[in-house]
């Protein structure tokens, strides 16, 4: 779960409003919620700036380590990228610094099966800096391990002014 600073440590009520979700759909036994405890609809709000991976584990022993799979990525996240990654491996995104940047986080959670929360500033398609604020969720599968991760980003975009995109 996510400790009660980390919990105050996030600006965006959007982001804060999903936690919340995804606590209510903690299993009765405490365990994490599971993808068919999520339910899209529940959070149509926000989209736009989810994501949904998929955790790919390893089909043999020694063989490649884990990969992440974008079952969905919202169109604002489209946006900012500069394109749509749903379908596609982190291992296959040509932007390796991106790549690299995000496999990190992904880890720590499937690892931690705890949650994870960043903040900071990104380069947009060439156009300057923007901030951004992202969490990661852990969702549990048949084996109670994480097997799945949503999360969500908000930006602070142009034309949303200083703080629309949360």
């Amino acid at each position: 779960m996510l400790e009660g600073d980390l919990v105050e440590a996030i600006r965006s009520p959007a982001l804060r409003r999903l936690v919340a979700y995804w606590r209510q759909r903690h299993a009765p036994d405490g365990g994490l919620p599971s993808r068919p405890d999520i339910d899209p609809a529940d959070f149509v709000w926000l989209l736009g700036r989810v994501f949904l991976i998929d955790v790919l584990r390893p089909e043999s022993p020694g063989g490649p380590g884990l990969d992440f799979r974008f079952r969905l990525f919202g169109s604002q996240m489209a946006q900012v990228y500069g394109g749509d990654l749903t379908g596609r491996r982190l291992s296959e995104i040509d932007d390796r610094e991106f790549a690299a940047a995000l496999r990190p986080d992904y880890l720590g959670v499937v690892e931690t099966a705890r949650p994870s929360h960043r903040q900071g500033a990104l380069e947009w398609m060439g156009r300057g800096f923007i901030g951004y604020e992202r969490v990661l969720l852990p969702l549990a599968g048949p084996a109670a391990r994480v097997d799945m991760l949503l999360g969500a980003t908000v930006y602070d975009l142009p034309e949303n002014g200083a703080r629309g995109g949360r």
